[in-house]
């Protein structure tokens, strides 16, 4: 998505269920205004919510975003953290994450896509299928 600058005070959203900050280079600020502590505070419905930023959580990561209770994403090693720092999965990178311009890769980024995504290829899910990951292994 591509956004920049600071985050403003979002604690007046208060239905907010899901939120993914994550991957946004150029993004600064805080979302603690959605945690209790190391733990999500509940939305208006009594639901739990779940962030995800760039917020360190990963061992050698940068915090790019201040969130305690967020699930912290590295971009740089394409992977997201949980607060213990281990690793909860790695990202399944996407045709959309390399189609929304230059904003949203830096060079550690552009780096890891020349070398593990020589192509798109289909892949199911619960939908059926439509959606394309990254690959090096790819069809003739």
């Amino acid at each position: 998505n591509c956004l920049t600058g600071v985050i403003p005070d979002l604690s007046n959203l208060n239905a907010l269920e899901d939120a993914k900050f994550r991957g946004n280079n150029d993004l600064r600020g805080n979302l603690n205004a959605f945690c209790n502590g190391t733990e999500y505070r509940e939305n208006a419905f009594g639901q739990t919510r779940s962030i995800q930023a760039d917020c360190g959580g990963c061992q050698g990561s940068t915090a790019l975003v201040e969130c305690t209770c967020c699930v912290c994403c590295d971009y740089s090693t394409m992977s997201c953290c949980d607060k213990e720092g281990k690793v909860l999965q790695k990202k399944m990178y996407t045709w959309e994450t390399f189609n929304r311009g230059e904003c949203s890769l830096n060079d550690a980024q552009r780096e890891w896509q020349e070398e593990n995504c020589l192509c798109f290829v289909q892949v199911p899910s619960e939908f059926g299928t439509g959606r394309y990951k990254c690959s090096t292994d790819c069809p003739d």
